[in-house]
């Protein structure tokens, strides 16, 4: 395996130990602010945290063109700001961990709203992968009450 090869998947390792972690992160804040709080806090410290990406490439001369302003505010509020305002809101209401498999079922709503909007096909194979991620993730939500009633 090449060094960049390695690297790659070790970046991937990481980010996603990092992103996992931030239920658990979450969940303790909330006991000692709100969610809509815990949210904007976020916000604003990733906010600043990208301060100097934006300054270096202001800096190089990349600037945002004036008619993609209106596309990255709307990601913006609806890729970040919403997503995890009610993430945080839903997060009062279960455990970390059951926060996160929900969340890790969001490829199955992907699958289902690429396939019903965009008319895209679906394999075979995916189709039973999203099933079984289905099946899996609900079974860990319910505690096993599925199979042991």
């Amino acid at each position: 395996m090449k060094n960049t090869t390695l690297l790659s998947y070790l970046e991937l390792l990481i980010a996603n130990v990092i992103w996992g972690g931030t239920f658990v992160a979450a969940k303790h804040a909330l006991e000692a602010i709100s969610p809509i709080l815990l949210a904007l806090t976020r916000f604003v410290i990733s906010s600043l945290l990208f301060l100097p990406i934006i300054y270096l490439a202001w800096k190089k001369g990349q600037y945002i063109k004036k008619e993609d302003f209106k596309t990255i505010i709307l990601l913006g509020l609806l890729g970040i700001t919403f997503y995890f305002t009610f993430q945080f809101l839903g997060l009062e209401y279960t455990t970390a961990t059951n926060a996160s498999l929900l969340i890790a079922l969001i490829p199955i709503f992907t699958l289902f709203f690429s396939a019903k909007i965009l008319k895209e096909k679906s394999s075979l194979g995916k189709i039973g992968a999203i099933v079984i991620s289905f099946f899996g993730a609900g079974l860990v939500i319910m505690n096993g009450a599925w199979i042991y009633p």
